[in-house]
């Protein structure tokens, strides 16, 4: 939450040391937005102001290269734009300038040098979120019937990151568990269908929630944690460049971390085979979805 007023405060320092002007209706940043998305409310706006004010606006200040995009067809084409309307265009942290005849040459170095690190931090975020699978702990929201606890040591301490907080690892949750278990007693014993099932559950606000839908069931009833077996790393984000958005790709089985912990398991094996049996036996005759 810190980080875009420490932004925000270095581009306006470099701002005043430059003897300009920066209105604050004029200051847009993006909180949680990804720079590889071009429609971003700050960005959008700024792209507004861009063109509807090119006469007026002298100079545009950015933190660094990678905060305008990380698409390069669309950082190209904003800095085009700046170039043909006489704006400077300033990156503060990483001292940009898209100043001189040799522009196009520094832009180029920058958006390799800008794919290079992405690239970089997104193998490290992976090796991290690998190697957090590899040792149990919680990466992310756990489904229905599962909640997290602080680790523990074999003498009982606490587990803690480098910033103090402790890391956390799954564990049952009384108060969902019996929900995760009513979902399998309905679908096998009275045969109900995950549209019903859904419905019920958001009748109910099971987790506080009336948004259930069908295929939400669906997928907690094919997922094996109920079983005690969680896998992660099953897929991959991949930026597909033709319709410029990032897709999940599948890893193949031989990547996936699997981990089983039988004192996880909701339900027995016999009724998890039963569960993938009627699967298997209704989707065949379900080939399109409720579209209401």
């Amino acid at each position: 939450p810190k980080s875009i007023p420490d932004q925000i405060r270095e581009i306006l320092r470099k701002v005043k040391d430059q003897g300009r002007i920066a209105p604050w209706p004029l200051v847009f940043a993006d909180y949680a937005r990804s720079a590889t998305y071009g429609v971003r409310q700050g960005y959008t706006s700024l792209l507004q102001v861009v063109k509807q004010c090119g006469e007026v606006v002298d100079a545009v200040y950015i933190d660094d290269f990678q905060r305008g995009s990380r698409d390069e067809p669309e950082w190209w084409r904003f800095a085009g734009m700046c170039k043909n309307l006489g704006i400077h265009l300033f990156g503060v942290s990483d001292g940009f300038d898209l100043e001189g005849e040799s522009w196009e040459e520094k832009l180029r170095l920058y958006n390799l040098f800008t794919q290079m690190e992405g690239k970089n931090r997104r193998n490290r975020v992976r090796r991290g979120m690998r190697g957090a699978a590899q040792r149990h702990r919680v990466r992310g929201k756990l489904s229905l019937g599962f909640t997290r606890i602080p680790e523990q040591d074999e003498s009982g301490n606490l587990v803690c990151r480098p910033d103090g907080r402790p890391y956390n690892v799954p564990c049952i949750d009384p108060a969902t568990k019996k929900y995760r278990e009513r979902i399998y007693e309905l679908f096998n014993s009275k045969r109900w269908s995950c549209y019903k099932i859904a419905k019920l559950f958001s009748r109910a606000r099971v987790e506080d929630w009336a948004g259930w839908s069908e295929q939400g069931i669906e997928k907690l009833l094919a997922n094996p944690d109920a079983i005690g077996v969680f896998i992660s790393n099953r897929t991959t984000k991949v930026y597909n460049h033709e319709i410029r958005k990032w897709e999940k790709k599948e890893n193949p089985h031989s990547e996936w971390d699997v981990h089983y912990d039988k004192d996880l398991s909701i339900i027995s094996i016999e009724d998890w085979r039963k569960t993938k049996r009627r699967l298997a036996q209704i989707r065949p005759k379900q080939p399109r979805r409720r579209q209401s």
